[in-house]
């Protein structure tokens, strides 16, 4: 009858258990596992003519199932037989999983029980009892010959496929060994029944593949060995891990605590700065009209200077030009010279008269005079002339070894009243500076204040400071101060330097505290950065616009300030040479200004008044002369040799060489020169510059006069003294022959 089984095909990689790879024996019979049931035979074949009984009915049944129709129902015979196979290939397949301990005949029970119509329900639990149990209590005490104790017979081509088919499954199991098992090559010579020869073998093997199992066994006990220490150095691992994330939470923690209060501190800083820049914005726009007070009160100090200085030229220049025509003439007539000296007063005096009446009365729409104020600065500066003279006659004349007053290389030509009135405003700029941060808080309106949170800052989080370019803003921050400071700062008087303000004294030392880093912290840079994008640009204001290069304080005041500002800059700085710049062109315009009139000497010893204006024309062009020479070193030496020796120097030679005979004269002249012309420009054994020239041919001049009159008279007196001074400038104008000549007339006894 048909088997109410349903039939499930498993397909991938999931089996039941105790499935195994299909026997060779199995592939060559072919019959497919998933369907076991071979075809059915014909229809109009009768059911007893397909049942095949030995190896010729199997030849039988392969050529039926290739010519038999698949929709053919089998017979009861034919679905017994297949059974059965199934059952035999079921067992075999499954010997290598276990050792069997009861019948091994329950497959051929179950068979059975189909035939006679029993149910085969009980047949998979039938099975399951006769496995070997690994987990569990002991197996229950068996009897019996072993695997095959319950073997039904069977054919003698059926025990040979079950024999090989059994040696394969033992070799797959036990590796390939050798020796284990072989299976029978020949059928035994004795006449005892197959059954019995199947148990003698079945008892060995079933000894050898106990054996087997038993190693196989060991090996997987040592794997599971092996497997439970990596398990445990695994365990030990975690353990680890799991120490290491707990004292990583517990840092992290910690860093938690760290970060919240950082980021408040840093909020904080924040905040501190903002308020900082809102209120140096508004501070700078008061800053800003401070200072255009202070350029306005400088400019209109130095333009008063310079119209003061023109006027005065003017006023001086004029009379005693008259003076001198009128000297000139008298003398060209034979004229003595105190009628020479009475005409150039009288010329004088009508020249300044006609000057105040150039001045008339000139007036306005409400019939104001305006020359009023004119003439009265006329007469003052007249006035303010002739005090000065007298008191630089009586000063000079005091002094020892001089010939004639040095005129004009001290004296500044402004007056005590313009000096007042530029005090007092400068005065009011400075009041007004110290009220601009008295509205802002303490922690705003210092520079110390702002220093100490920085710097506070910078000591605790150095690594955010930086982070937050505070090094590269700080300029910008303390700009404000420091241009407060520069307000008050008299930079052209010569006591007061760069390294004594007060905002230097108080950033020098900036970040040099906690938290700094070395020679390459960026704070070192503060100060040079301050001096280079702050001082720089007002100082260089002040002297393009406010200086003046005839002042020998200011000019002394300015080079060195521009010296002690190289420190923290280089000479190749753009705005350094941009001031540079503007300090030439200064000089250039004082230079071309200073003029000395060329009268001879004949018209300036009849009239003093008008060899006391060539005396003071020459003092104010040496002292240009000493001016220019104060700036080697800084600028470039070329155009300040061209302006002291081209223009200046030349213009004295002929007031050198109006001394005549007068070799003591002509050397003092000679001598104030040569002391304010640089040092450097005169090496010791090296050609002095080629512009030195008419100096040299000026001193070789007096030189061969000194010798030509050596021992006249006065000059034996005078002798030792000029000679000596004029070796050492024919030394320091390159002509030592000469020098060597007047050493030695120095050297002569009278």
């Amino acid at each position: 009858k048909e088997s109410s089984d349903p039939l499930i095909k498993l397909s991938g990689s999931f089996k039941p258990a105790g499935a195994r790879e299909p026997s060779p024996q199995a592939m060559d019979e072919g019959v497919d596992e998933e369907n076991p049931l071979p075809p059915p035979p014909r229809q109009h074949q009768p059911a007893g003519a397909s049942a095949p009984s030995s190896a010729k009915g199997s030849a039988h049944d392969q050529e039926e199932e290739e010519n038999e129709d698949d929709s053919a129902i089998p017979d009861e015979e034919t679905i017994r037989r297949a059974k059965e196979k199934r059952e035999r290939l079921r067992r075999a397949q499954g010997a290598t999983d276990y050792i069997a301990l009861h019948d091994n005949n329950a497959g051929d029970d179950i068979v059975r029980r189909e035939k006679d119509g029993e149910s085969d329900e009980s047949g998979d639990d039938l099975d399951a009892d006769k496995r070997l149990k690994f987990i569990g209590g002991p197996p229950e005490k068996q009897s019996g010959a072993g695997v095959f104790s319950h073997a039904a017979p069977m054919g003698d081509d059926e025990l040979d496929e079950e024999d090989g088919w059994v040696a394969e499954q033992i070799r797959k199991g036990t590796g390939g060994a050798a020796g284990l098992y072989e299976a029978p090559k020949a059928k035994p010579a004795s006449n005892q029944p197959r059954a019995a020869q199947l148990r003698t073998s079945s008892n060995a093997s079933t000894t050898e593949t106990a054996a087997a199992v038993m190693e196989s066994l060991r090996a997987t006990h040592s794997r599971l060995a092996d497997k439970k220490k990596v398990s445990a150095s695994k365990l030990q691992k975690t353990k680890q891990s799991l120490q290491n994330s707990v004292a990583a939470i517990t840092n992290l923690e910690g860093q938690l605590g760290a970060a919240k209060e950082k980021f408040a501190y840093t909020q904080e800083v924040k905040a501190y700065i903002a308020d900082l820049c809102d209120c140096l914005q508004e501070k700078t726009a008061i800053i800003d009209e401070l200072e255009v007070h202070l350029m306005e009160a400088l400019q209109s100090r130095a333009e008063t200077n310079r119209k003061q200085r023109s006027l005065e030229g003017e006023e001086r220049a004029a009379p005693l030009e008259a003076a001198v025509s009128r000297a000139l003439h008298v003398l060209s007539q034979g004229g003595s010279a105190e009628e020479a000296t009475s005409g150039a007063r009288a010329a004088e005096a009508a020249a300044e008269e006609a000057m105040l009446q150039g001045l008339g009365a000139e007036l306005d729409e409400f019939g104001r005079d305006l020359n009023v104020e004119k003439r009265k600065s006329v007469q003052k500066r007249a006035m303010k002339r002739a005090k000065r003279r007298e008191k630089l006659q009586k000063k000079q004349l005091a002094l020892a070894g001089r010939r004639e007053p040095c005129f004009g290389e001290s004296a500044s030509e402004e007056s005590e009243g313009e000096l007042e009135h530029y005090s007092r405003r400068r005065k009011d700029v400075q009041a007004a500076c110290e009220t601009v941060f008295k509205d802002a808080d303490d922690d705003f309106s210092t520079i110390v204040a702002v220093k100490q949170r920085l710097e506070a800052f910078k000591s605790r989080y150095p690594k955010y400071y930086q982070q937050a370019y505070v090094p590269a803003s700080l300029p910008a921050l303390f700009a404000p101060y420091v241009r407060l400071d520069l307000l008050t700062w008299e930079m052209l008087e010569l006591r007061s330097s760069l390294d004594k303000q007060q905002w230097y004294q108080q950033l020098f030392d900036y970040g040099m505290g906690e938290g700094c880093t070395g020679d390459n912290d960026e704070d070192n840079e503060l100060v040079p950065q301050i001096v280079q994008k702050v001082v720089l640009p007002y100082v260089g204001k002040i002297l393009h616009e406010c200086w003046d290069p005839r002042h020998p304080g200011h000019t002394r005041a300015a080079r060195k300030l521009l010296g002690d500002m190289l420190i923290y800059m280089e000479p190749d700085n753009k705005d350094f040479q941009d001031t540079c710049q503007a300090i030439l062109r200064q000089i250039q315009r004082a230079t071309e200004s200073s003029q000395l009139p060329l009268w001879p000497p004949a018209a300036t010893a009849v009239c003093p008044p008008a060899a006391e204006l060539q005396a003071y024309s020459f003092g104010m062009v040496v002292r240009m002369i000493a001016n220019i020479g104060m700036w080697e070193g800084l600028l470039a030496p070329q155009p300040l040799q061209e302006m002291a020796l081209t223009k200046l120097a030349a213009r004295c030679l002929p007031y050198i060489r109006s001394v005549g005979n007068d070799v003591a004269l002509g050397v003092e002249r000679l001598e104030r020169i040569c002391n304010g012309l640089p040092r450097s420009w005169f090496p010791q054994g090296a050609t002095p510059p080629t512009a030195a020239g008419p100096l040299r041919e000026a001193a070789e001049s007096l030189a061969r006069t000194a010798e030509a009159k050596r021992f006249e008279g006065r000059w034996k007196q005078e002798r030792v003294v000029c000679a000596s001074k004029l070796a050492q400038l024919l030394t320091q104008l390159g002509s030592p022959q000469r020098a060597a000549s007047m050493a030695s007339l120095a050297a002569l006894r009278p």
